[in-house]
């Protein structure tokens, strides 16, 4: 269990703990649970509107907690690239941290709030501005998200500093398994979000997925989580969330079984190729390119 929860300085741990949609009333309860069940590895950014929040809650927790142990992410919206710096230092404010030891270009491009269109401002020129703040030590590695292998292979032949990660959608309906493959092999760490999503429904209606459940004596959640490291064992993480503290132990209790080689085989037929998170429409993203 302690594998997937510890912060090797090189990687981030295997299960990393989302922020999205968290809410002031509930932020410092949510993190003090995920902070003692073991999760040392924070997903935030600035476009979920919560970090002042969550900065509350840090600066009570790290009076108990170590900070050097934590991985801290944080993302810049499309529409706050106008000075990357300057956003950075708000988002360090309101986390009441020092220094992130991730930022990431949340979406593939640059928004003018002004004109309501694209910006002038290119990605890479924001990308330029993102060395510039790794090279202070206002973050200790910078990445990107929603990037497709073409974005991505496009920043590599611009790029000073290689980019940390790609953090995108990968689910059992949206597999994104190009995109994961081309960034392991550039030695591009991968962090999948709406990890244990489905675009309709739930998962509880497919007769396999609950005999396997049964079988190994999980949740179905605990099962889509071990599918999903299981697949990619090294250079892979993901993101879950709960606020219940049974759910929260329940997600990281995934060591002491492993799936069958048939039973990977079926969870792979599962990929509809089909996004649970669109996006904004105009933008166009087309993550499994």
């Amino acid at each position: 269990m302690k594998s997937l929860l510890i912060y090797s300085r090189m990687w981030p741990p295997q299960l990393g703990y989302g922020t999205y949609k968290i809410t002031e009333s509930l932020s410092k309860e949510s993190l003090k649970i995920a902070f003692d069940a073991g999760y040392r590895h924070i997903d935030c950014a600035a476009y979920y509107g919560n970090e002042a929040f969550l900065g509350i809650a840090l600066s009570e927790l790290f009076k108990t907690y170590n900070r050097k142990d934590f991985f801290i992410t944080s993302k810049i919206w499309p529409t706050m690239m106008q000075n990357v710096k300057d956003q950075l230092l708000i988002t360090l404010q309101d986390l009441q941290i020092e220094y992130l030891d991730l930022y990431l270009i949340h979406q593939p491009i640059v928004w003018d709030m002004d004109t309501q269109s694209i910006s002038k401002k290119s990605l890479e020129q924001v990308w330029v501005e993102m060395e510039g703040c790794q090279r202070e030590n206002l973050t200790k590695n910078i990445g990107v998200s929603n990037y497709s292998t073409k974005l991505v292979t496009e920043l590599l032949n611009y790029c000073t500093i290689k980019p940390f990660m790609n953090q995108i959608e990968c689910s059992l309906e949206f597999q994104n398994d190009k995109v994961i493959k081309f960034c392991i092999e550039h030695n591009i760490h991968v962090t999948g979000y709406r990890t244990l999503m489905k675009s309709q429904g739930t998962f509880d209606n497919i007769s396999e997925l609950k005999q396997m459940a049964t079988k190994y004596n999980k949740t179905i959640p605990q099962i889509v989580i071990k599918w999903h490291l299981q697949k990619w064992p090294k250079n892979y993480s993901i993101l879950v969330k709960s606020a219940n503290k049974s759910r929260c132990q329940q997600n990281i209790d995934i060591n002491d079984f492993a799936l069958t080689k048939e039973e990977m085989i079926f969870l792979q037929t599962l990929d509809q190729n089909k996004r649970t998170c669109p996006g904004l429409p105009e933008w166009k993203l087309e993550m499994n390119e």
